[in-house]
């Protein structure tokens, strides 16, 4: 501390310890006195108390404290009559006196309610829901990931290790990150972005970076589907941030790159086709924006023979249609693709219509 001020808790604990090292001294040289008086050496004593001689021999040099047990034991084999054993100086009530002390605290902060291959197979549960994710049910497997999280939860309100508890904070956040895809898709936005909160907040307490870093891609790719573009760019930014990752550049291309990616993924691995649909859409606009009438018609149709013209779709291809129409009108591309989306479409299977 600067100048003068001084720590109250500083200088107490120094007084302390000033103390204690007085009165080990006082107690040394009360046994090394007894000792000459009765001429007994340190490994008499030692073999009458029983103890070691060598515990005896740092106690006589004032450098160990003996146990307020092993003090009664010394006075008693020298006949101080209490004498020594007053000396010794006394334990705080609650200190710890003993390694075996130390030992029991450890013990009680491994205890646990979790076996030992719990967090496997959650970790493995986990792992096979993010798998089947391509091409499940969105619905059903929303409702796994659900029941899933609330178990989770349910162990962190339980007894476990500070490395356990961690470890389920983890889980529960890439749970987090599932359910916010599968509500996405299948049409809960507000959900959706409940549970990309979630995954932040989980990924924030468990001090794990690639989730938070998560939470902002996904939030990234709302924002892409809904045509938000400088927002998904400064997502992506933010996620790329918290990653330990730089960018060089943010513009339309951050935001097109991002959506080549996704739809090169969900072509590979298949399913999703309104998610797949989105992203060609997005790309198709992209294209218009700077000028290439050849790529923006080429996503555009890709995304309309896509079996769910959802409500999702439906307004997004129009917005493709218009922004090639302003840019290019006349051109036959655009008079055709014009065409194609006015063509109805097979019923969207998960639209009721009754």
């Amino acid at each position: 501390m600067e100048g003068d001020a001084r720590c109250p808790l500083r200088e107490a604990a120094g007084s302390g310890h000033a103390k204690l090292v007085q009165a080990m001294s006082d107690l040394g040289s009360e046994l090394r006195r007894l000792l000459a008086e009765q001429g007994m050496s340190l490994r008499d004593l030692a073999r009458h108390v029983p103890c070691d001689s060598g515990n005896l021999s740092k106690i006589a040099r004032g450098q160990k404290r003996p146990s307020p047990e092993l003090a009664a034991r010394l006075d008693e084999v020298l006949g101080a009559g209490g004498g020594l054993a007053a000396l010794a100086p006394a334990v705080a009530p609650g200190a710890l006196g003993t390694n075996l002390d130390l030992i029991e605290l450890a013990r009680r902060a491994e205890a646990s309610d979790l076996g030992s291959g719990t967090l496997g197979l959650l970790n493995a549960a986990v792992d096979g829901m993010c798998r089947d994710y391509p091409g499940a049910d969105a619905a059903a497997l929303s409702a796994r990931a659900g029941q899933h999280l609330r178990y989770v939860t349910r162990l962190l309100s339980g007894r476990v290790t500070l490395a356990q508890h961690r470890e389920l904070l983890v889980i529960a956040g890439w749970l987090s990150a599932l359910i916010a895809c599968t509500c996405y898709d299948t049409g809960d936005a507000m959900a959706a972005r409940t549970a990309c909160r979630m995954t932040q907040q989980f990924g924030s307490q468990a001090a794990h970076a690639v989730l938070v870093a998560w939470s902002f891609e996904i939030a990234a790719w709302f924002a892409l589907v809904e045509g938000r573009y400088p927002e998904t760019v400064a997502l992506s930014e933010a996620g790329l941030e918290h990653a330990g990752v730089t960018s060089a550049e943010v513009d339309d291309a951050a935001a097109e790159a991002h959506a080549r990616e996704a739809v090169r993924q969900r072509s590979e691995a298949g399913g999703w086709p309104t998610r797949l649909g989105a992203m060609r859409l997005n790309l198709g606009l992209l294209a218009a924006r700077r000028g290439d009438l050849d790529e923006a018609i080429s996503h555009g149709s890709a995304a309309l023979p896509l079996p769910h013209r959802s409500a999702e779709l439906l307004p997004r291809a129009g917005e493709l249609c218009r922004a090639v129409a302003d840019r290019h009108p006349g051109e036959h591309l655009v008079d055709k693709h014009g065409e194609e989306l006015a063509v109805p479409s097979a019923p969207d299977p998960w639209v009721d219509h009754t």
